[in-house]
């Protein structure tokens, strides 16, 4: 027979230092040897559980199931100890402090633009035990997090590629996942959280392209959208109700503003889609008088209208008894011209 003395193990601390439902921690320390009895003791419940070793200062411990627990319903610490042999342990333990585990009921809005940049509100309870490094993870893409109380944690979805549902989850130590749980089992209320990616909401064009200063232009906005955001359009500073029209249109009304030309913009949930597209507002032409005032009946007479900014991109036509339309021609800012 062989005995062979081992030096002293020490332990420092543990990583995470806090959890509700860690499957594995790591301990940090010094004088770990890779044996076959290599083993982790909690205290004061005296539970064991394998080790695997990582390094002489590192090694990786399974945590006690939920069963051998008591119930956990505040803060519960426990010392960590190791052993090479499954019978001598270390003098230092390190602390590790159970809480109770989050749950998420829900979160809203459950689906955004695949651009990224919506604001999700997770809702659920015991977000507040511990949140040293909270994240959220969408499809495996992990985010900064931010705990506003014990049921409301808020984070921005990250861009993605393509459209379609993720995986929605949350960790509140930077190890442990509240949905997706080997110990305890998922704690997501009615199941796995999902996230929706749609299309990105792309501007192509807008028709018309100017219109009077004094407002009320009907504007239909072309391009990529998805039912169920809400719109506003943007002319200049000034923001208007949007109506969704299907997935290629939107429409809106102009407001009142100074002549001139100005950036349009579409505000998608609170987002800008920037866009290079301008809206022109302009003052409304005025007639004033019309020569000749008389002509012959079977028509040819070219009349001239006086009056004052005419444009040359619009179109006009001259009216005649309300009942005959002829197509005016621009000759000035003060002149257009038709022929009877």
């Amino acid at each position: 027979w062989q005995f062979t003395f081992d030096g002293v193990v020490d332990v420092l601390r543990v990583s995470p230092s806090h959890g509700s439902a860690t499957s594995e921690l790591s301990v940090l320390g010094k004088g770990f040897i890779d044996t076959d009895s290599l083993a982790c003791r909690y205290t004061p419940a005296s539970l064991l559980t394998r080790a695997l070793f990582v390094s002489s200062s590192q090694v990786i411990c399974e945590t006690p199931k939920l069963v051998e627990l008591p119930a956990i319903d505040t803060w519960t610490g426990v010392g960590v100890e190791i052993s090479l042999n499954g019978v001598d342990f270390s003098t230092a333990a390190a602390s590790f402090i159970y809480v109770p585990p989050a749950k998420i009921a829900w979160i809203e809005p459950a689906e955004g633009p695949t651009r990224g940049g919506t604001v999700v509100q997770v809702r659920g309870n015991n977000f507040n035990y511990i949140n040293h490094m909270p994240r959220c993870v969408f499809g495996g893409k992990s985010v900064h997090a931010v705990v506003v109380s014990a049921s409301k944690i808020l984070c921005t979805s990250p861009p993605r590629e393509m459209t379609g549902l993720v995986t929605f989850d949350v960790t509140l130590n930077g190890q442990d996942y509240i949905c997706t749980r080997d110990v305890f089992g998922s704690s997501c209320l009615d199941g796995q959280r999902m996230f929706g990616y749609h299309s990105t909401a792309n501007l192509l064009s807008i028709d018309p392209t100017s219109g009077p200063f004094t407002g009320q232009t009907a504007v239909n906005v072309k391009g990529h959208f998805h039912y169920g955001s809400e719109y506003k359009c943007q002319f200049g500073d000034e923001t208007v109700a949007a109506e969704f029209v299907d997935e290629t249109s939107v429409d809106c009304l102009t407001p009142s503003h100074p002549p001139g030309s100005f950036p349009f913009n579409l505000e998608i949930d609170g987002k800008n889609a920037r866009s290079s597209l301008l809206f022109e507002f302009y003052q409304p032409p005025t007639a004033y008088i019309a020569e000749p005032n008389r002509g012959h009946h079977s028509g040819g007479t070219t009349v001239e209208i006086k009056g004052q900014y005419f444009r040359q991109e619009s179109q006009y036509k001259c009216a005649f008894d309300d009942t005959k339309e002829a197509s005016a021609n621009f000759v000035s800012q003060d002149t257009i011209s038709c022929v009877t």
